[in-house]
């Protein structure tokens, strides 16, 4: 096996679709290399999810370094997976002593020393954010936690016809959203490239 196939094997969700996980660890892969992302460094992952990123994360910063993920929602949250379940299978893996996972944890609501960590990344979960204001407060808030922030989203632009269902699919829950109701998606506010930039802008 390749290193994203490695890693990916890591995952509670490899099980169902191992080719899936390994496609998806892959790209993730390209992401940390491109944040250069050294042996021994500390960060601190907002979003952390299923711990996709997070698995990459541990494996880029290496036995000396450090992962902590938080993400706001339940260890209950996610299916056919939930959270925990996802969580508690990476830990238990050999990444595990390098990994620290907070769920139910509001970041605006969250401490930590300034200058705890080395980089802190946000990788593709800004559309689960519920308004700019609560991302721009978010990346307020942890700006003294790091020196440096890794940000990815994927772009409103496809790139290929196989793209424009998934693209209408997120542009209908983001719309649900923008209309006071709150659908059965987790996506809650669809920002675009300029609209991440005035977020990072704006807090600094």
């Amino acid at each position: 096996m390749d290193r994203a196939e490695q890693i990916a094997a890591l995952m509670a969700a490899s099980a169902l679709n191992p080719a899936v996980q390994a496609v998806q660890t892959r790209f993730r892969l390209g992401l940390a290399d491109s944040w250069k992302i050294a042996p021994g460094s500390s960060v601190l992952e907002i979003g952390c999810g299923q711990g996709d990123m997070t698995a990459v994360l541990a494996d880029a910063v290496g036995p000396d370094g450090r992962v902590v993920g938080v993400d706001i929602a339940d260890p209950s949250y996610g299916a056919p997976v939930t959270l925990g379940q996802s969580a508690a299978h990476l830990l238990a893996g050999p990444l595990g002593e390098r990994i620290e996972i907070r769920f139910a944890t509001d970041v605006l609501e969250a401490s930590f020393p300034e200058g705890s960590f080395d980089h802190v990344v946000l990788s593709q979960c800004s559309w689960y954010f519920a308004s700019y204001e609560q991302l721009r407060d978010t990346l307020a808030r942890v700006r003294p936690w790091a020196r440096r922030l890794c940000l990815s989203e994927w772009d409103l632009r496809p790139t290929t016809v196989e793209q424009v269902p998934h693209l209408l699919a997120v542009l209908a829950q983001g719309q649900i959203e923008a209309g006071g109701a709150r659908g059965e998606g987790n996506v809650r506010t669809v920002f675009g490239r300029d609209d991440l930039h005035r977020a990072a802008e704006d807090a600094g």
